[in-house]
């Protein structure tokens, strides 16, 4: 997995919110060589002074059509803010062949966590993945998804957005849809 730092010039002023990590030629150059290019996804974020902890949520949909986790993970600075002043990093997503989903939070330390490979019943034919493209303004206590996946027998894909998180009815012709959102709140783990 490619680890990036976020860099961001002190002389400036802080631009809080989620941004697709813009990679160099290099970093590129890494990814098409590895054959990450396509299923990597690395976004780096500047959270408000009020923020204290991040949490990480990997759902699926279920066939009620409610989102059900199936990772979760999260990192705190704690009320006395001892390592750091502010929340900001970079969280990297790795999708994988068996529908399981590697993370990696990186700020102040370092997490990682993933979910469980997937078995589903049908081939799957067509699939579908929407990553966070622009930058995204960060509410604080509101899941922000920032990777969209899709998954169908048949070779059908409709057009869809980040924000059919929130719509999850739109996603119910689909066999397999998996999200991940991060959430920003003023409460300690």
């Amino acid at each position: 997995m490619l680890a990036c730092q976020a860099s961001f010039d002190t002389n400036e002023e802080v631009k809080e919110g989620l941004f697709p990590h813009e990679y160099d030629d290099s970093e590129l150059e890494l990814l098409k060589n590895l054959g990450l290019e396509r299923n990597t996804l690395i976004v780096d974020f500047e959270a408000p002074i009020e923020a204290i902890t991040l949490n990480i949520n990997i759902y699926t949909l279920a066939n009620d059509l409610s989102w059900h986790v199936i990772g979760a993970s999260g990192i705190s600075l704690g009320e006395d803010r001892d390592v750091m002043d502010y929340l900001s990093g970079n969280i990297s997503l790795l999708l994988k062949e068996d529908y399981a989903i590697d993370c990696h939070i990186n700020s102040g330390g370092r997490v990682k966590f993933q979910t469980e490979k997937i078995l589903l019943e049908d081939e799957i034919n067509a699939s579908g993945v929407l990553f966070l493209e622009n930058k995204k303004k960060i509410e604080l206590e509101k899941e922000i998804p920032i990777a969209l996946m899709v998954y169908n027998s048949d070779s059908s894909l409709h057009r869809m957005t980040l924000d059919y998180y929130y719509e999850p009815e739109s996603l119910s012709h689909y066999e397999l849809v998996q999200v991940v959102t991060m959430t920003f709140t003023k409460e300690k783990l």
